[in-house]
């Protein structure tokens, strides 16, 4: 529910910092403030800032928030057949813990001091931007990256990066279209394996030509993620049964909204 009205369809996006509405949604409580903002054909846009009375995911409210107002036609768009009409950034979630079970189509809303802890903590960076991040292990080298739910892309670097590790020949040529412009990049795959805390992934599909490096929706998918914003930890656990349990049930102080399964990316009924 956005304000007491609702539901809507919107995407959750970690590799985002705040919140975007479509201007179908926005209301007209406009701060007088502006963003500029580069749309996914690389043009700038000057866009209105709002602000947000609530937004309720599940049984969690968030108030007092503010959001960028901006069309999502053909940025985000529909996808098999759910209109989206929103993106929710990593920096509304600054004071809980968001369980990401996006295998099983679940996200899980705790208070900071939620009793459910996974198999291994790492130190959650956050960049000068607001984007959670984390420093892994790919090709015999230490890299940080963003995570990133709005990504479709396994691994994503910038070419100085892929310098320093062994990758195949370039398969194709792809352009990647982002809320902050457009990335033309080569899919190449990594010789040697990514580590995620003590988790290996064997040759990844990568990437390269971003502006930075960032692991998205293939690679989550493999793992129950848990990002701490309060505690400055992520953690991962491998989904497959015989190696950890599912994340345990909500008890109270917990929250649990649903995505549809069949539908690629972390977008939720809010």
């Amino acid at each position: 529910m956005l304000n007491g009205r609702g539901p809507h369809e919107f995407v959750l996006d970690t590799g985002l910092t705040g919140l975007v509405l479509s201007p179908r949604i926005a209301g007209n409580r406009y701060t007088g403030r502006w963003a500029a903002f580069d749309d996914s054909m690389g043009r700038v846009q000057r866009c209105p800032i709002v602000k947000v009375h609530s937004l309720t995911i599940a049984n969690a409210e968030f108030v007092d928030l503010e959001a960028i107002v901006l069309p999502l036609d053909g940025l985000v768009g529909r996808k098999h057949g759910v209109e989206v009409l929103g993106v929710i950034g990593i920096r509304t979630f600054a004071q809980c813990r968001l369980g990401l079970d996006l295998a099983e189509g679940q996200i899980l809303l705790e208070e900071p001091a939620g009793r459910y802890r996974l198999e291994q903590t790492l130190p959650l960076e956050v960049h000068k931007t607001g984007l959670p991040s984390v420093l892994l292990e790919i090709g015999g080298t230490r890299q940080s990256f963003t995570i990133d739910t709005g990504s479709d892309a396994a691994v994503c670097i910038p070419g100085s990066v892929a310098a320093k590790l062994g990758l195949g020949p370039p398969t194709a040529t792809v352009t990647r279209r982002y809320f902050h412009g457009v990335a033309k990049t080569q899919r190449r795959v990594l010789r040697g394996s990514l580590w995620v805390g003590r988790h290996e992934v064997p040759h990844p599909p990568i990437s390269v030509g971003t502006r930075s490096s960032l692991i998205g929706m293939p690679i989550l998918k493999q793992f129950r993620v848990v990002i701490d914003q309060p505690a400055g930890t992520v953690e991962f656990a491998a989904t497959r049964p015989s190696e950890n349990p599912r994340l345990p049930p909500p008890d109270e102080g917990t929250d649990v909204a649903t995505m549809p399964s069949e539908v690629p990316g972390a977008i939720l009924k809010e």
